[in-house]
């Protein structure tokens, strides 16, 4: 399963097939800060995922790996002037 995360006032107005084997390569990821609400006793965990990205070329639609995983909820937000230097 892929997630596609699309800014509302630019989503393209025609459905669009999942990506094959690979994602695009016109979004590259920074880093990942990741939280994880484990329970050893439940098959099931939760978490947060939050992933920096740099946009290499103009796009209406990101497309992020989710295979097996239950989303709830999915957002973006855009940031016109960052340091694009990985976190440390």
């Amino acid at each position: 399963m892929a997630v596609a995360i699309a800014m509302p006032a630019l989503a393209q107005t025609t459905a669009v097939a999942p990506p094959g084997l690979r994602l695009p390569r016109n979004v590259e990821p920074l880093d990942y800060d990741v939280r994880l609400r484990v329970n050893p006793a439940e098959d099931a965990f939760a978490g947060t995922v939050d992933i920096r990205l740099r946009v290499l070329e103009p796009t209406d639609l990101v497309w992020l790996n989710a295979k097996g995983l239950a989303v709830r909820d999915a957002s973006a937000s855009l940031v016109s002037d960052f340091d694009a230097r990985p976190r440390s």
